[in-house]
């Protein structure tokens, strides 16, 4: 019997190319987030149910899953697919930190969780060889948790790192969801996110209908910056510096 080794690529495109190059060596421009979460209202929140919400948002955001190779025109982002459910919950095991922090230490293990991803140690920078971002969730015991992710620019900002950890907190707080989705999304092939520029075409490719449309809304926004008033000029007229 032969194994056929799935792996999906695509090269970065530019916008990724250009966090690329930006985030340096030290992995510094890296964005994070940590959010409090109370849970005492809920059933406890276990290891294994963040796992497999992860392990659902992997397959649902494959870029998550990815890493980034060099490749001879540049670099591309490399994802192997996995075949079954009990192999998406072993591939998430790298990208997730967990701890028992205790009761009372949650805002503790925060800003030690902060300085750790907003300093320039090397250790704590994310190796895009291997992942393209990292979990944190700890635990204190009592119902309330801390839960940190950090992505490289390249694959999620600010803004987007609130959306995964809405839609991570939206998957753990409906019983049994996160398997459902990775039994559902293993059963089907995956691709990964296409470039900025291929979601947000450039204004060349607009009909020439929405190109003028552009230029009014443009005008009409810049024209205050656009007028220089008669005092500056000493005349009585305002003149518009197109």
């Amino acid at each position: 019997t032969c194994l056929t080794m799935h792996v999906v690529t695509r090269p970065l495109g530019l916008t990724e190319r250009y966090f690329l190059r930006m985030r340096g060596e030290r992995g510094c421009a890296d964005p994070f987030l940590i959010v409090s979460v109370d849970g005492t209202s809920t059933t406890p929140i276990s290891d294994a149910d963040v796992c497999a919400a992860w392990a659902a948002l992997r397959l649902r955001h494959p870029l998550l899953a990815a890493r980034i190779i060099p490749t001879k025109p540049g670099y591309e982002f490399a994802y192997a697919p996995p075949t079954t459910a009990a192999h998406a919950l072993r591939q998430v095991r790298a990208q997730l930190e967990f701890a028992n922090v205790g009761k009372d230490r949650l805002e503790g293990a925060a800003d030690s969780l902060r300085a750790r991803w907003g300093g320039v140690d090397p250790s704590e920078t994310i190796d895009l060889r291997d992942s393209t971002c990292t979990v944190a969730w700890y635990a204190s015991g009592e119902g309330k948790y801390l839960l940190g992710l950090q992505a490289s620019h390249t694959v999620a900002d600010a803004f987007g790192l609130l959306g995964l950890a809405r839609q991570l907190l939206e998957l753990l707080s409906a019983q049994g969801a996160a398997e459902r989705e990775i039994l559902q999304h293993v059963a089907s092939p995956r691709s990964m996110a296409h470039t900025l520029e291929e979601i947000i075409p450039g204004p060349e490719q607009s009909s020439e209908e929405d190109q003028e449309t552009s230029r009014r809304v443009y005008d009409k926004l810049m024209a205050p910056s656009q007028r220089v008033s008669h005092e500056s000029l000493g005349s009585d007229q305002f003149v518009d510096m197109h």
